[in-house]
């Protein structure tokens, strides 16, 4: 069993969420004694889903998958981490308002039906375990207005 430390960011000195990520692992190594498995997306990101890795992880023999994608030897990898892991800690920005696309392409790899869910009811397969995720924002400076303020540029009207 192991602790599993997700980082995204692309930013690797000052990043505010690397720094937290990190700083959650030690606090969790200091409470229970697991080595931790350090997945940098942002250093070696997983390639995006092709045509021959769907194929493959739709398949009826997802288990024997010698031969079928290159794609889907990484996808079996990232998913024994996190079969293997005790704790999953998952450090990562706010990039336009979503997640970095290095992490989409790490769900893509990890999420596959009839692998790692089964389209049921009871969709979770995975045993229970704890899940922390760090995330960051740049914070604005206090007072500071946004940019199309009293620029002369109307707002977008509200979502009701």
């Amino acid at each position: 069993m192991s602790i599993l430390h997700i980082s995204t960011s692309p930013q690797q000195a000052g990043s505010h969420s690397r720094e937290l990520g990190r700083h959650l692992v030690e606090r969790l190594k200091s409470a229970i004694d697991l080595p931790a498995v350090v997945r940098d997306l942002a250093e070696t990101p997983p390639p995006f889903p092709c045509a021959g890795f769907v194929q493959a992880s739709l398949s009826a023999s997802t288990r024997s998958f010698a031969n079928k994608s290159d794609a889907l030897t990484v996808s079996e990898h990232l998913i024994a981490e996190v079969e293997q892991a005790s704790a999953i800690i998952i450090d990562m920005p706010m990039h336009n308002f979503t997640v970095p696309a290095a992490f989409k392409a790490w769900i893509d790899m990890v999420v596959r039906p009839e692998r790692t869910f089964r389209p049921c009811p009871r969709i979770a397969d995975r045993a229970a375990r704890p899940k922390l995720t760090a995330h960051d924002r740049t914070p604005r400076s206090p007072g500071r207005r946004s940019r199309a303020a009293g620029r002369g540029r109307s707002r977008p009207p509200a979502c009701h």
